[in-house]
């Protein structure tokens, strides 16, 4: 994901592509199934991409949000 914030496009989809063709254990391999669908569409650009990833990780920051051990962490926003 980080090289879909970096907008390396090319060099995110090889990486899932490699673990899309992995014989993983199952958890890991439905991520890299989802993540294959996700990112690895011809008519995908690197902004779009940046921005599918910004938006996971906003939905969990938002997520541990709610949860009383993450309120205690100082809120910095990274992105």
């Amino acid at each position: 994901m980080i090289k879909f914030l970096l907008g390396k496009l090319d060099c995110g989809r090889r990486l899932i592509e490699k673990l899309n063709s992995l014989k993983l254990e199952s958890p890991f391999k439905e991520w890299a199934e989802h993540s294959y669908s996700e990112f690895c569409d011809d008519e995908l650009t690197a902004e779009q991409a940046r921005n599918k990833v910004c938006s996971m990780i906003n939905r969990r920051r938002t997520y541990f949000k709610q949860k009383g051990s993450f309120r205690k962490m100082p809120d910095k926003n990274f992105l």
